[in-house]
């Protein structure tokens, strides 16, 4: 059975500026993706101003007062990604797809018209934010620069050779366990590599004291890196919305949001360069963060005869998360002319401390007209500072120093239109810019997506479809010190999503 161990907050301070909690973390608890209702994604979200559909209230509130009656609706879809990555000149692609519930909520209206407060609406709307399940992506080539035996040294620079021995009857977990408890993320890596035989000290007289280590392995390398990552990101809304004469409308959302993220990388070293005491490698890594949140969003809609303008605020959404992380080394070096292999597999789960998050707020500005009872148009800005994403941990701030250096405040552009063919069969059409939250580009590009789709409503029942499709390039790093190598990696997301709404 795995021993569980909660780190102390210096172990925390180490281990959140290499494997747990970072930057990059802090941006995928950020980012909200296009996913709701197959009208809704038709339009490729550009829904501000219009309201009338369920996933609308997650952008502005005030669209639930826009129904002229109940509804309760239920999404489901298939989302394919494709990940093409290049590492040192050689391309490797994977692709995998996952069907899920997208979407669940409904909408309850009470109506006077003849009074000025005609309308108030009630509704509740659980919605995918984000989707992590079975992500893949894999690439490799070989390394003439760096090996994962660099990440180790690295981390092994400062700390006596003394501690990363294990005391007489002392176990691998044991020693692991206690370096987390009372040492740090990096003694624990210092560690790992140590006791690979990946790295030795220097020797230079100083005994259990030396703090100065060597590498045992040569290059160039064969390296193969694979990532996993499953889970998905939930928001749950309860809405309230009223109408003012039919042309004002006003509403509210109180939000919770629910994180469960897992990632498992996997990388494989071997063909070192000739004379190399150290022949391969196989470094393993599980992180597995949960948590919740909670933020709120007001927003307002007015309309002036075919024409409608909306604007909406969402609040930071004010997280609480906890980490857990376990780690596995396995290695095979030449000890004097034998091949030995050693196995480093801590029967151990590092548990960090329940640390609290900040992702930052949002304004939208939406415009539509409606053209006759035939068609419509849409547009949607939305704008959201990256620089506003905070840990509110003391021993975290040096990665709000990473953040406020890295990013910077990041626009979106989102257009649509609706034609009706007959008062029942509708199409649909829409395109999505937005813009990175990097300062360098080359992290992460700009993302461009484009959409269709189709509706019919048969009275009391409507059945809609949407196909999305999007593209976005950026540079991975495996680890962030010795092995820092990025692969490029295109990625395309292809969806099909159906909705089906009963009116009530």
């Amino acid at each position: 059975m795995m021993k569980r161990i909660l780190l102390s907050a210096l172990g925390v301070t180490l281990s959140f500026s290499t494997f747990a909690q970072n930057e990059i973390d802090a941006l995928r608890n950020s980012t909200e993706n296009l996913h709701g209702t197959a009208r809704y994604r038709a339009l490729s979200g550009a829904f501000g101003a219009l309201g009338g559909d369920l996933s609308a209230m997650s952008i502005n509130p005030a669209g639930s007062a826009v129904f002229s009656s109940g509804a309760l609706g239920l999404s489901l879809g298939n989302i394919n990604t494709k990940n093409n990555a290049t590492f040192f000149g050689k391309g490797i692609s994977e692709e995998n797809s996952d069907f899920d519930a997208e979407q669940l909520g409904g909408v309850f209206v009470f109506a006077d018209p003849d009074e000025y407060v005609n309308k108030f609406s009630f509704g509740v709307n659980y919605q995918k934010t984000s989707d992590f399940e079975d992500n893949i992506l894999r690439f490799g080539g070989r390394n003439n620069k760096h090996s994962v035996v660099d990440y180790f040294g690295e981390h092994a620079k400062g700390f006596r050779v003394g501690d990363l021995k294990t005391k007489a009857g002392e176990s691998i977990s044991d020693a692991y366990r206690d370096l987390g408890t009372n040492g740090s993320f990096s003694l624990q890596q210092a560690f790992l590599g140590y006791q690979a035989y990946l790295i030795e000290d220097e020797k230079n007289g100083n005994g259990d004291n030396e703090t100065s280590y060597l590498s045992n392995a040569k290059i160039p390398v064969d390296q193969l890196f694979l990532q996993e990552t499953m889970g998905r990101n939930y928001k749950l809304s309860f809405n309230f919305g009223l109408s003012l004469n039919s042309k004002f409308y006003l509403g509210m959302n109180l939000n919770s949001h629910n994180i469960k993220y897992r990632k498992d990388t996997r990388l494989i070293e071997r063909n070192f360069e000739v004379g190399s005491n150290v022949k391969e490698v196989d470094f393993r890594n599980s992180l597995l963060t949960t948590g919740g949140g909670f933020s709120f969003q007001l927003g307002g809609i007015y309309r002036e005869k075919d024409l409608r303008v909306g604007v909406a605020y969402q609040s930071p959404t004010w997280y609480r998360l906890e980490d857990e992380t376990t780690q596995f080394l396995a290695s095979s070096v030449d000890d004097s002319g034998t091949i030995k292999t050693h196995v480093i597999a801590p029967d151990v789960v590092n548990l960090y401390e329940e640390y609290k998050f900040r992702a930052p707020g949002q304004w939208t500005l939406s415009l539509a007209y409606i053209i006759g009872k035939r068609a419509l148009l849409s547009a949607d800005y939305q704008y959201k500072d990256y620089t506003a994403m905070r840990y509110s941990a003391s021993y975290l701030q040096t990665e709000n120093e990473r953040i406020k250096n890295l990013f910077t405040g990041a626009s979106s552009f989102r257009f649509g239109t609706e034609f009706k063919a007959t008062p029942a069969l509708s199409f649909r059409a829409g395109t999505s810019y937005e813009q990175s939250p990097y300062k360098d580009k080359k992290m992460t590009g700009n993302l461009m997506g484009y959409s269709l789709g189709m509706g019919y409503d048969f009275g009391g029942i409507s059945l809609d479809f949407a196909y999305n499709t999007a593209k976005r390039s950026s540079e991975y790093q495996m680890y962030e010190i010795g092995l820092v190598d990025r692969a490029q990696v295109d990625t395309r997301w292809n969806s099909y999503m159906f909705t089906v709404l009963f009116k009530l």
